[in-house]
């Protein structure tokens, strides 16, 4: 039986099989390696234990066993558009490492959430891209106004979104979830970190349109650009607030739009001009008034980034009911690269048998000191 358990970590760990060798300081060979990863013989006691040391995990997780077998298919042709081979291994190898940790806690916690995804909607062009922004908003009942949070949004539909240090080639890439038996159970979009708010907004939004839409001809980039613009900023939505024509734009105008609808200027503009509201020569000269002030490199008041919040609220959920100790959390996210993310948590047990200054001073550790005597 192949030891995916193994393989999968070294590859999330962006390691070569002669790397793996070289952290285990030659005790095994790359061709042992090899063969450890496909079942063919098995580590010794003393290989076991280095290996765990060198992923910081239990002894246990090495068999390569895992309860509920998922892969992921990416959404959109251009996944991983960029960047090298090994980076796209270590992606995905990483990407399903934290995903099978937070299905186990969704199972858990929420059985029947997984494979929510509204049905796909089919698109030729980019104007049915705008009409299929609607109709999301619609079935999510979320009116025409701005999105307070891309990230809040996509975790309320368990669209498992996903924060990882990479290539900056690399935008993000959307994945639907799938069971052994290929039947959907989830969606996933990973999303670079070290980017500002408005882009990783962008980004979301653009992610979304490819799990939401099935385009059928065309430019699919294209299109999802489309679907990302009007899904953050809804065609009705600007014109009440702009009108249908306009001549003349004022860039404090213009940052009002940004940090109310929580969309870049660049892309504002072309939303702009996708809608008629200006004509292309004006459009041009935007862009390059944007050149020449630096902005489009980087734009000023950039909007703060939003950080995930479910894994968070769903494994202190499940440690306040009692279902997971903190023995269990540190067992399911060990190999998971979200584990610093959960590391910190106490069980329940565990917790109540610390004093009550101790507890105090736990709980305003965890909350940032915002918690009010």
């Amino acid at each position: 039986m192949k030891n995916n358990g193994l393989r999968q970590m070294r590859l999330a760990r962006g390691l070569s099989l002669a790397g793996l060798a070289e952290e285990l300081g030659g005790l095994v060979t790359r061709q042992a390696l090899h063969n450890y990863e496909r079942g063919l013989s098995r580590p010794s006691p003393e290989v076991a234990r280095r290996l765990t040391r060198v992923f910081g995990l239990d002894p246990s997780l090495l068999n390569g066993r895992r309860e509920r077998p998922i892969h992921c298919v990416p959404a959109g042709y251009r996944h991983y558009a960029g960047i090298t081979q090994k980076e796209k291994k270590r992606i995905e190898a990483a990407m399903l490492q934290a995903l099978e940790a937070r299905l186990r806690v969704q199972y858990l916690l929420y059985p029947a959430a997984g494979g929510r995804m509204p049905p796909a909607i089919s698109v030729r062009d980019a104007v049915q891209a705008e009409a299929a922004a609607a109709e999301i908003r619609r079935r999510w009942d979320l009116g025409r106004g701005p999105i307070a949070s891309m990230t809040g949004l996509l975790e309320e539909k368990f669209i498992h979104v996903i924060e990882m240090e990479t290539d900056d080639r690399f935008d993000g890439v959307a994945v639907t979830i799938r069971d052994a038996k290929e039947k959907s159970v989830g969606a996933a979009v990973v999303n670079r970190v070290g980017v500002c708010g408005e882009r990783e907004r962008l980004s979301l939004s653009h992610e979304l349109g490819h799990l939401v839409l099935d385009v059928r001809g065309g430019d699919e980039e294209r299109t999802v650009f489309r679907f990302a613009g009007a899904f953050l900023a809804p065609a009705e939505a600007l014109y009440a607030r702009l009108g249908r024509k306009r001549s003349c734009l004022q860039a404090e105008e213009l940052l009002i739009l940004k940090r109310h609808f929580g969309i870049s200027l660049q892309a504002l503009l072309f939303r702009l001009y996708h809608l008629d509201i200006i004509n292309r020569s004006y459009f041009d000269w935007w862009y390059r008034e944007l050149s020449a002030l630096g902005w489009r490199k980087r734009e000023p008041e950039e909007i703060p980034r939003e950080r995930p919040q479910w894994l968070r609220q769903a494994v202190l959920h499940a440690v306040s009911e009692g279902l997971l100790t903190g023995r269990d959390i540190r067992r399911i996210f060990a190999a998971s690269p979200e584990r610093e993310t959960v590391s910190g948590f106490l069980d329940r047990a565990a917790f109540k048998k610390q004093g009550r200054a101790e507890r105090r001073r736990r709980i305003l550790e965890a909350t940032g000191g915002r918690l009010q005597p």
